[in-house]
């Protein structure tokens, strides 16, 4: 048997400032929260640029906690388009 995990994640970036934070929670399938995080990233300029290194660290915690089974949430629909395409910009754009 397997638990089915749902992460939602959201990154933002403070205007004028090349800072952003991503935010991370991981839920079982009845809403418990099984992990929550927040990162900041540097020289950042769009919110879709802290989304993608947020995705990519919600992809790593996911791994690192042995979640197997996982849905991911995300608004930023440029990012989700990027990942379902296996977009090569968006792949190589990618970085910890």
């Amino acid at each position: 048997m397997f638990v089915y995990v749902k992460a939602n994640l959201d990154a933002a970036v403070k205007e004028n400032v090349v800072t952003g934070m991503g935010l991370f929670i991981f839920r079982h399938h009845e809403g418990q929260i099984l992990a929550a995080t927040v990162k900041s990233f540097r020289e950042l300029l769009f919110p879709c640029d802290a989304e993608a290194p947020c995705l990519l660290w919600t992809l790593k915690l996911a791994s690192d906690l042995c979640f197997t089974h996982i849905e991911i949430e995300s608004e930023c629909l440029e990012l989700v388009n990027a990942f379902n395409n296996n977009s090569q910009v968006f792949l190589t754009s990618m970085r910890l």
